[in-house]
């Protein structure tokens, strides 16, 4: 019941989308965590479904941005226009980014070559530690999808929960993360994940203070992509994204590109005390 209602309202402010014209105006940041036909968890996209997504995608004039091209954009003149790394110009009405947590090993077996064909790329926040492990991507894959644009963060030493962490485990997770990184891929790595969404004020400080760029939270939402005056309107350290889920149809994915679920996410984060 509770999702027929969830479904019947979206299916309103979708449709109401479509009636005026009025589509996604912020930078939508998608959050997946594995690709894979063999697990049955909610955060797991079967690839056929995935497959359907990125065609939809690149069907429809969606163009991938990394996280640095995002904060690129919002650094520059504001009379300017869209740069990707390498300066090469971008005029898109509908930039997308798509991030992936944990950093398994399927993302490269069943994500990656469906990206690939479409020119997409994206950003993958990898446990440090777990880098090479059974299941995670190993450097030669990360080198790999590196060269072909994909962009790589930390998501911690170990998948820690931040918001129950002591003060200098917390730290250890946000800084050494970030070392053990850079030293593997050779590469600054400018971008964090918060694991499990949960974090607190004193994680969102250290994750700037360890010299991170922005950091990605589960809070529901898009992102403006222009200041408001002199200061951003949106917190760089808490970027908001939508997550993809497993029971998705093409349908729920196309609603949630245009933020007609984000209500319902507000209010179950809030309900779960999430922040």
């Amino acid at each position: 019941m509770q999702r027929m209602i969830s479904r019947a309202i979206s299916s309103l402010i979708y449709e109401t989308h479509r009636a005026v014209g009025v589509w996604e105006r912020n930078l939508r940041i998608l959050s997946y965590h594995r690709v894979n036909e063999d697990i049955r968890e909610y955060t797991c996209i079967s690839p056929e479904n995935f497959n359907e997504q990125m065609d939809y995608l690149a069907r429809t004039g969606y163009t991938t941005l990394r996280l640095e091209d995002f904060m690129a954009h919002l650094d520059r003149p504001r009379d300017s226009n869209w740069h990707l790394i390498g300066g090469h110009p971008l005029n898109t009405p509908r930039p997308i980014t798509l991030t992936f947590d944990d950093g398994f090993e399927d993302i490269y077996r069943y994500a990656y070559p469906v990206m690939k064909r479409h020119g997409f790329f994206g950003t993958v926040f990898c446990v440090a530690e777990k880098v090479g492990e059974k299941d995670y991507l190993n450097q030669a894959q990360i080198e790999e999808m590196s060269r072909d644009g994909f962009e790589f963060g930390s998501h911690t030493l170990t998948h820690a929960n931040l918001k129950n962490a002591g003060r200098d485990e917390k730290w250890r997770e946000i800084v050494e993360s970030k070392a053990v990184l850079e030293e593997m891929l050779r590469r600054p790595v400018n971008f964090f994940c918060y694991p499990y969404g949960e974090y607190d004020k004193e994680a969102v400080e250290f994750v700037a203070m360890a010299g991170y760029r922005g950091a990605c939270s589960n809070r529901p939402g898009s992102n403006p992509m222009e200041r408001a005056g002199n200061k951003r309107d949106g917190d760089p350290f808490l970027l908001r994204r939508t997550e993809i889920g497993a029971k998705d149809t093409l349908k729920d994915f196309k609603k949630k590109l245009v933020g007609a679920y984000d209500w319902l996410h507000a209010v179950l984060h809030a309900l779960r005390g999430r922040p």
